[in-house]
């Protein structure tokens, strides 16, 4: 069992790679689509699960349009 330090430390990493993959996601539906509304950016930097934010990831190759993507995002949202 770790000190108090040590289980800040791992929350403040875990954090950090939250902030990178969000990043990484909004970035790369921006390559893929261009324009992204701020409203999406902001849903994506609502999700706190790297589970969520890999399949969000994942899920924007099987998209043809970043609309299909945003039905998908706000279902998330939604529940």
């Amino acid at each position: 069992m770790g000190t108090i330090a040590d289980m800040f430390r791992k929350e403040g990493l875990e954090q950090d790679i939250i902030l990178g993959r969000q990043e990484l996601l909004i970035k790369s539906l921006m390559l893929k689509y261009d324009v992204i509304k701020p409203h999406i950016i902001e849903e994506i930097k609502s999700i706190q699960s790297l589970e969520i934010l890999d399949k969000f990831f994942e899920l924007k190759y099987k998209c043809s349009t970043l609309d299909e993507f945003t039905i998908y995002l706000n279902e998330y949202i939604d529940n």
